[in-house]
């Protein structure tokens, strides 16, 4: 039983060897397939939009602002690229907030909170230019499908914690903005709204 019990353990032992030795080369042509795609050439461009978020936003009204609503609820946002930079962005801001008050209030360490901060930077950059500046349907595919599991995650973790007044407060926002930031991408992915000028959002 022990020697059997032994066989299997190195039986797996080797197929998890395998797979992550099948997974490297893998990762390896996706990071220089970026590269060449020049995944990393618009960090300022992304950093000028985290502090002026509403800078693509022109002539805003209410009703402007009810009329956009309206048409992103009904999976057909007037402005897609506009409007997604921007609940990217708010998404990003509020899980940042969300890491100061938890690291001031001693509820996870200081590390943890910038480690959080730096991955959450990261995604928001990462879809950004995928949905922003890349016409690739492929990685949009799978990062819409990535946006769309966030925006469940945050959910989720929203009703979970429904006895701790700040993480589903948080948990919620980040919802909702991920939510609707889906629902732009979803846009942009089934058109070509990624090739228009994304500098602009009229609401009036």
């Amino acid at each position: 039983m022990a020697a059997e019990a032994g066989r299997r353990g190195d039986d797996s032992a080797r197929s998890c060897g395998q797979m992550v030795g099948d997974m490297i080369p893998r990762i390896q042509r996706l990071f220089t397939d970026l590269r060449m795609k020049g995944a990393c050439n618009k960090v300022g461009e992304f950093s000028m939009d985290l502090f002026r978020p509403f800078r693509r936003i022109h002539e805003l009204s209410f009703a402007g602002f009810v009329s956009e609503v309206k048409a992103t609820m009904t999976m057909n946002p007037h402005n897609p690229v506009s409007g997604f930079v921007l609940w990217n962005v708010l998404a990003f801001w509020f899980g940042v907030v969300n890491m100061i008050i938890y690291a001031s209030f001693g509820t996870k360490a200081l590390w943890e909170a910038v480690v959080a901060i730096i991955t959450g930077f990261t995604i928001a950059y990462f879809l950004f230019w995928v949905f922003v500046h890349s016409n690739d349907k492929w990685y949009q595919r799978y990062s819409l499908i990535f946006s769309v599991c966030l925006t469940i995650y945050y959910a989720f973790s929203a009703f979970g914690n429904l006895f701790n007044i700040i993480s589903p407060f948080f948990d919620g926002c980040k919802a909702v903005a991920t939510g609707v930031m889906s629902i732009h991408a979803w846009k942009i992915h089934t058109s070509d709204a990624s090739a228009q000028d994304p500098t602009v959002l009229v609401l009036h």
